[in-house]
């Protein structure tokens, strides 16, 4: 590995845990701490996923006019901004805090990545985004811990820490001199992304939809179980699977195999079924939470070997993060609806987010249909054994 790639994954280490110091815990303040209900704190969490995704969109525009680097650092300065103000604790500041953090989340992701493609060469490019993204939830799964500590002290220290480590990350990227040497692309690669996008926009929305519940109606449940410990973890469960399942997640889209979203569905299902049972426990729990774990990495995978291959990677990843946002508004709004109403069975069921379960199994399925633009999965592989065989 160079040094801009390992201070990427470094990056994307310490945004996890930036991001989740608060993101387990911020259903649960704004419902207990601040008095708001839970269809409120949902739609307002759900509005902060909707302006990542947007923010996303803006960030493959400029990463085509100006050095993806600089968009990293635009990122990190709206979080930290957005993280102290979190300090306020009235609902306008509250939720202008939640936009920008959002927003700051969705310029920085694309450009990272974008970046990451472009200092990295072709046949490693798969390896080092599975490298990325267990990187990634090894953060994920060391924020919640500390984001619980703070959470047993007083809430406004996760605001503080989480500021303090966007700092961090972005005095530490300021040292990434061959970064900020690379230009952007050439221009005229936005009209053809567009055209070979729109089936993966369709598995954006879905995926949005999920990657939703763990900071929404899932927290609601377990808090609802009367233990914060409980909550930690399920998403310590759900981050140590992610990281350990890269090398199956890797196996399975980098051979092209066209079960991917299928199981993805089935395994999502599976995942938000023990949240819905009247007769859940943590253990339960923890094994939806890897079950979830299975359809993320699954899916996050399947979409960046998809969009590494398309002529602008940051724009395809603005327009993925924008599908994933409405799917993340529609579903935090949606399943915090769904976690408050009961369905006239509560011998088997607590609360109606079964329903979701039964949408995505039928997701998974309907996706085999789904049309692929010709440098899909499979393209490494093929690379290397043609590779193979020329040597012999």
């Amino acid at each position: 590995m160079n040094r801009e790639e390992v201070l990427l994954h470094a990056g994307a280490f310490l945004s996890s845990v930036g991001v989740l110091l608060v993101a387990p815990y911020l259903a649960v303040y704004l419902t207990r701490d601040l008095g708001w209900s839970n269809t409120a704190a949902g739609f307002v969490i759900g509005l902060s996923f909707c302006f990542t995704r947007a923010a996303g969109l803006a960030s493959g525009w400029l990463c085509r006019r100006v050095p993806a680097l600089t968009v990293m650092h635009s990122g990190n300065a709206l979080r930290i901004v957005g993280y102290l103000l979190l300090l306020r604790d009235d609902a306008t500041s509250t939720t202008a805090a939640l936009v920008l953090t959002g927003a700051g989340a969705g310029l920085y992701f694309p450009a990272a990545k974008e970046l990451l493609l472009r200092v990295v060469p072709e046949e490693r490019q798969l390896r080092s985004l599975a490298v990325r993204n267990g990187a990634a939830n090894l953060g994920a799964a060391l924020g919640p811990l500390a984001g619980l500590l703070a959470l047993h002290y007083d809430p406004s220290l996760m605001f503080v820490a989480a500021a303090a480590v966007f700092l961090s990350l972005t005095l530490s990227q300021l040292t990434m001199a061959g970064a900020r040497a690379i230009a952007p692309p050439a221009a005229g690669g936005a009209a053809p992304t567009l055209r070979l996008l729109r089936p993966l926009l369709v598995i954006a929305v879905v995926d949005g939809t999920a990657a939703i519940l763990l900071e929404s109606s899932l927290p609601q449940v377990v808090a609802g179980g009367g233990s914060d410990s409980a909550l930690t973890f399920v998403f310590l469960a759900n981050s140590i699977a992610v990281i350990l399942l890269q090398p199956f997640a890797l196996w399975t889209v980098g051979r092209g195999r066209r079960m991917a979203l299928p199981v993805a569905g089935a395994a999502m299902a599976l995942g938000v079924l023990p949240f819905s049972l009247a007769t859940s426990t943590v253990a339960l729990w923890v094994g939806g939470a890897v079950a979830i774990a299975v359809a993320e990495v699954l899916v996050v995978l399947w979409l960046d070997d998809q969009v590494r291959h398309l002529p602008s990677p940051a724009t395809a990843y603005g327009y993925l993060s924008l599908g994933d946002g409405l799917g993340g508004l529609v579903g935090a709004t949606v399943s915090s609806w769904l976690v408050a109403r009961t369905t006239g069975t509560g011998a088997v069921f607590a609360n109606s987010l079964w329903v979701l379960a039964a949408g995505f199994l039928a997701a998974g399925a309907l996706a085999t249909v789904l049309p692929r633009h010709r440098a899909g999965p499979g393209t490494e592989v093929g690379n290397e054994q043609a590779t193979e065989r020329n040597k012999e």
